[in-house]
């Protein structure tokens, strides 16, 4: 699945180690690409399909990806 800012125009991706940001709209990059899912606590979990990490929120309110599935 793919995370759009439809204000902006733009897809959430993994990009470099951790890093997870608003890109232009390239729809085709796997780095655009998440799977959803859900844990055992049947909280929902949000992979990258490039580095096969999760979508992680940090203390300062910003997003990483991190700690491999």
């Amino acid at each position: 699945m793919f995370i759009k800012n439809v204000s902006e125009n733009k897809l959430l991706g993994s990009y470099g180690a951790d890093k997870a940001e608003l890109r232009n709209n390239l729809m085709h990059r796997k780095e655009n690409l998440w799977e959803i899912g859900a844990d055992n606590n049947g909280y929902i979990k949000l992979t990258n399909l490039a580095t096969e990490k999760l979508l992680t929120a940090t203390p300062s309110n910003t997003l990483k990806v991190d700690k491999s599935t």
